[in-house]
């Protein structure tokens, strides 16, 4: 299975390239936003691709970014997308635009897309739910750093899990500022009884 072409980018357009690849020339269709990220002709590129069989042919399609890639995977396994209408997602919005539109189920941003209407937009999001945190992790908050931090070594102290986890949200509940770790377990063991 090929996963990624890197090579010299012949010919672009905002929907498909030419990449030479050790004298073989690869048609690569693409998302426009592959296509604003994508050096002058001429230069090298790496695109990560995903080949389909389609009738007699395999078209590659192609990525600036894997997780672009993994989305369009994700996007082509639900019922009634294909590739065709995945790419035009991806054109239309951007990896993370439509992992937070997912995310805060967002009917109206994904139907934007074209091809896109509220009802299709219902299901994507519905069937995506839950399937976009491996493609582009979130950054975890400081303060949701501090709280596993503290819960963990409260549950290390031989508290259960959630008595500790409830126990810390109340002490930064009624500290009302930040706190940092070894506060939190201080106020916490203080009031534990």
């Amino acid at each position: 299975m090929l996963y990624s072409v890197e090579g010299r980018l012949l010919k672009k357009s905002p929907f498909r390239v030419v990449v030479e690849v050790n004298g073989i020339s690869f048609e690569i269709f693409i998302p426009v936003s592959a296509f604003e990220a994508l050096p002058p002709e001429g230069n090298n590129v790496k695109l990560f691709v995903y080949p389909i069989v389609q009738e007699n042919r395999i078209v590659l399609y192609g990525f600036t970014r894997e997780a672009e890639r993994e989305l369009f995977l994700e996007l082509i396994r639900l019922t009634g997308v294909g590739p065709a209408l995945a790419m035009r997602v991806l054109s239309g919005l951007s990896a993370e635009e439509f992992v937070e539109a997912v995310k805060n189920a967002d009917v109206d941003v994904i139907s934007r897309v074209k091809g896109v209407g509220k009802r299709r937009a219902e299901r994507i999001i519905f069937e995506m739910v839950g399937k976009t945190a491996h493609i582009l992790p979130q950054p975890v908050s400081r303060e949701e750093d501090t709280v596993e931090k503290a819960v963990q070594a409260l549950v290390a102290l031989g508290l259960k899990e959630a008595e500790a986890r409830s126990i810390v949200r109340k002490v930064i509940d009624e500290a009302g500022k930040e706190l940092a770790v070894e506060d939190i377990i201080r106020i916490a063991l203080g009031g534990h009884k």
